[in-house]
């Protein structure tokens, strides 16, 4: 999980490009949070209600496959030689 957010605010530069990136990341911070609280609650109430994990668990693996195929319909932002950081970075330090 910590090399996803390592690497988040890079890809979505290189993804959305750098003026989108703070309005998304600002947005990936939120609904992380509330999916966080509200993920942790809603473990819960599966397992008051049913008196095991494996439903929360199925539930999970399904919303993992639905993150998955969502992902892969991202499109890069199309950029010049070298993607948005990197170019920044280049152009900067050269």
């Amino acid at each position: 999980m910590g090399r996803f957010y390592t690497l988040l605010q890079l890809n979505a530069v290189n993804n959305f490009g750098l003026k989108a990136s703070g309005k998304l990341l600002g947005t990936i911070t939120v609904l992380d949070a509330f999916g966080g609280g509200l993920g942790i609650w809603a473990t819960g109430a599966i397992y008051d209600a049913y008196g095991s994990y494996q439903n929360a668990f199925m539930i999970f693996c399904v919303l993992v496959a639905l993150s998955v195929v969502l992902i892969s319909q991202v499109k890069k932002a199309r950029v010049a030689r070298y993607g948005t950081c990197a170019r920044l970075f280049l152009t900067k330090v050269f």
